[in-house]
């Protein structure tokens, strides 16, 4: 039986490693990957609007398409995916567009990794959240839209090493079964 495609995403705050998480499982596993694609398009220091992360949403939903239309039957590793952009939405009170929710309904999101904050977070110029506190908040929010949506997830905590044995056993497992 051929299996579908599904994706395996890496969540969590800014600056909790998802991207080192993500890149370390697709070459372990030898995966395909989808990078966060806000990434090729915001400047250091830059603020947003709600038009901006729309924006960036969409390309990020067009990333997702792209990757589904150029597999047959595959797993696909990203380091963020359609949730994240409701998560930063709803973190600014702004709503989420019917759109949004819908592509995040409709899309093969089939396992996610949710990242803990206990990392310590590293300014790149880009991040902005270095306050403990709100980055609870912000894990909590991820949580929360995850559940929302109906979305199975594990927890990954502890150092980076930790991290990473510990997603390579859960997805490896996770795999397996499906």
């Amino acid at each position: 039986m051929k299996k579908s495609i599904q994706f395996v995403t890496v969540h969590g705050p800014e600056s909790t490693g998802k991207t080192t998480l993500a890149l370390a499982l697709a070459n372990t596993f030898t995966l395909p990957w989808i990078a966060e694609e806000a990434r090729k398009h915001i400047v250091k220091g830059q603020t947003f609007t709600e038009k901006d992360i729309l924006r960036l949403a969409q390309l990020q939903y067009e990333a997702e398409k792209k990757a589904i239309l150029s597999k047959e039957g595959a797993l696909i590793l990203a380091d963020t995916n359609l949730i994240n952009y409701a998560v930063w939405l709803t973190w600014e009170n702004f709503t989420v567009p019917s759109w949004l929710k819908k592509a995040i309904s409709n899309q093969p999101y089939r396992y996610n990794l949710l990242l803990q904050v206990d990392v310590p977070w590293v300014n790149d110029g880009f991040r902005k959240i270095s306050d403990q506190s709100l980055r609870r908040k912000w894990f909590m929010l991820y949580a929360q839209i995850l559940d929302n949506y109906g979305l199975y997830y594990e927890v990954i905590d502890g150092d980076y090493t930790s991290r990473e044995n510990m997603a390579i056993s859960l997805l490896e497992k996770w795999w397996t079964l499906h």
